[in-house]
């Protein structure tokens, strides 16, 4: 409601108002103003105006969420391990969108996945440990979506302990002679 307005004879002027729709219920809605009759008016066909309608309808969200890592959880140096992450689209849009993993801050790969929205998948990707140092690394996965509407779900990881290779040597037989000739008997 706007009151108080004041206007001089044969003058115009634009009124503007807010529509908050923050509790309004989704559906189509006609917009209309309406002036009361002034004291002594006539003519009151022009005091109600219609000017369409609107839809009110939710606000769509952009959301991503890396919901798992699976990786074993130890693998010898030289091997390549492959590393499951589970991805899902818990947003009301499809989505392409990048996931990163990492051993530490190091990078694994990057993938891009297209998801529809309350999808989900599971994303492989292939780490070669050869030139890894022994050691326990936190495996990171990461989903990268420039609108997310909540970050708190975009990362997950899971550790793994990469070990040097036994290598077992086999024996190698081998003896000395202390003694070129040897009677029966002799030690």
């Amino acid at each position: 409601n706007i009151t108080g307005v004041s206007l001089e004879a044969k003058a115009t002027t634009t009124l503007s108002v807010t529509w908050d729709t923050t509790s309004v219920v989704e559906g189509t809605y006609t917009i209309s103003a309406e002036v009361p009759p002034v004291k002594g008016e006539e003519d009151t066909d022009n005091n109600r105006y219609i000017d369409g309608t609107v839809t009110v309808s939710p606000v769509l969200t952009h959301d991503v969420a890396v919901t798992g890592v699976s990786a074993p959880d130890e693998v010898t140096q030289g091997n390549v391990v492959i590393i499951g992450v589970d991805v899902a689209n818990p947003g009301d849009s499809d989505e392409v969108f990048d996931v990163t993993v990492t051993y530490d801050t190091t990078p694994i790969g990057t993938q891009s996945v297209t998801l529809a929205s309350k999808d989900f998948t599971t994303v492989l990707f292939d780490w070669d440990t050869t030139g890894v140092d022994p050691d326990t690394y936190i495996i990171t996965a990461e989903a990268i979506l420039a609108e997310d509407w909540d970050l708190n779900n975009n990362e997950a990881n899971t550790t793994i302990t990469v070990t040097l290779e036994v290598v077992l040597i086999p024996p190698v037989a081998k003896f000395t002679e202390n003694a070129t000739t040897v009677l029966t008997g002799e030690v």
